[in-house]
Parts: C-alpha cells; structure tokens; sequence
C-alpha cells in the first residue's frame, strides 16, 4: 500500500502524517475469511489498533497471519520492513473473526431499525461540524474520507448514512470491483 499506488489514502492523516485507515484491517481480515473459510464474517470483534503503518509514496509491505481458536480466527496485521534479518513483530492490528454466533444469539436478520434510532435521537450533526471537531483533535480527513452526510445522536451511540457515490469514488470504482 502506498500513496503512489492508491493517492486517495492521502486524505487519512492524523496530525499532518498519513497512516493506513483502520477499517482497511478490518475490510482485509473479512476478505480473507471468506477466502479462507468459505464463510462470511458474522461477528468482527476486539478489534485493536497498536502501532499505525505511516504511509509515503514507495509502497510499505503489510503481513497477516491468522490462529483458528475454535470459534474464532484471530487475524493479526503488522508492516513487514523491507530491510531487516528479523521481521518486526510489531502488530499494527489485532481483530478475531468469530466462526459460529455466540451461544444463545441467532444471527440478526433485518437489522436495528433506523427509523427508531432517529426518533430518539437527542442530537442532529451536520457533516461540516463533525469533521470542523475532528479536525480539531488532529484528525484529517480529505474529501476521499468524507463520506457521512448525515449523523444522530442518541446518549454515546450515533447512526451515520454514508455516501460513495462522490466523484472519487466514481473516478476509482473499477479498482475495488
């Protein structure tokens, strides 16, 4: 991954440096679930960012290895240096996978009911005040990575309706296809 092979990851910053967005891990790991297992993800849980992979324009080598743990695939991501005898085991991300439901849960069919989260939504959030307050804790996200058009509130939940269909995302849809 790197800024000459995917420019867009520009516009992911904190504090003026460019690092690989979390839900990438999370987006590889369900990937090669279903690749691996035949499967698709039920339940991404105790998900872990420890160490950010800062990004340049060369492309930086991201490694991934998985342990089946009975009824999860725990799938740990770290940045492979290019340079060293002993590869750094430095994990970047940690996530697991669960492989059954979790005992008792049937899997959730039509989902949270939007309609009823935002009639009791306590708060309404523009796009331009959410990202003015993340630009504010340092966090820097271009127009690739403003994607939330509308976001409720409710005590320390919030519901967000999301956007792709921008011009970047038109412009490189082909390469996620």
């Amino acid at each position: 991954f790197g800024l000459e092979s995917l420019p867009h990851l520009a516009d992911h910053a904190i504090q003026n440096i460019v690092i690989l967005p979390g839900s990438l891990f999370v987006a590889l790991a369900a990937s090669l679930h279903r690749e691996i297992f035949k499967q698709e993800p039920r339940v991404i849980e105790n998900i872990r960012f420890h160490n950010p992979v800062i990004l340049s324009g060369a492309n930086t080598l991201v490694q991934v290895d998985f342990s089946d743990k009975n009824s999860a695939v725990e799938y740990r991501f770290w940045e492979k240096t290019r340079h060293a005898r002993i590869p750094s085991r430095q994990y970047a991300a940690v996530l697991e996978i669960s492989r059954e439901c979790p005992r008792g849960q049937q899997p959730e069919r039509s989902g949270p009911s939007i309609s009823n989260f935002q009639a009791r939504a306590d708060a309404v959030i523009s796009p331009g005040e959410l990202y003015e307050r993340l630009r504010e804790n340092g966090n820097e996200y271009g127009p690739a990575f403003q994607t939330m058009c509308s976001i409720w509130r409710a005590g320390d939940e919030l519901l967000a309706r999301i956007s792709i269909c921008g011009e970047h995302f038109q412009r490189d849809a082909e390469q996620y296809l």
